[in-house]
């Protein structure tokens, strides 16, 4: 079975890391990068995912976002979202609100 090369992280990367750790406003992005910034910090795959509160699996998914489009891959979210059938509508609606409020 190959092994992975170990993940590396640029200055800035561990800068980021640190900091949205703690102030990005999603919940679920500082998660990551908690679990990315322990692994930085010398701390195993198990260990960071166990301290952050996550399976071993997310911990995978994680690393391999990172691997695939760094710290920027952490911050997003390729959720699948329902759209309403009144979107196309939504700049007349506004209009119509606007002028007059119920």
């Amino acid at each position: 079975m190959a092994s992975r090369s170990p993940l590396q992280f640029s200055e800035d990367d561990l800068r980021v890391l640190a900091a949205d750790r703690y102030e990005h406003p999603d919940p679920r992005v500082q998660r990551r990068m908690e679990v990315l910034w322990l692994i930085s910090q010398g701390e195993t795959q198990a260990r960071a995912g166990k301290l952050g509160g996550v399976s071993k699996a997310t911990v995978e998914r994680y690393v391999a976002l990172y691997r695939k489009g760094g710290v920027a891959a952490l911050r997003t979210f390729d959720w699948v979202t329902p759209k309403s059938e009144l979107e196309k509508h939504r700049p007349a609606l506004e209009e119509e609100f606007k002028a007059r409020p119920p």
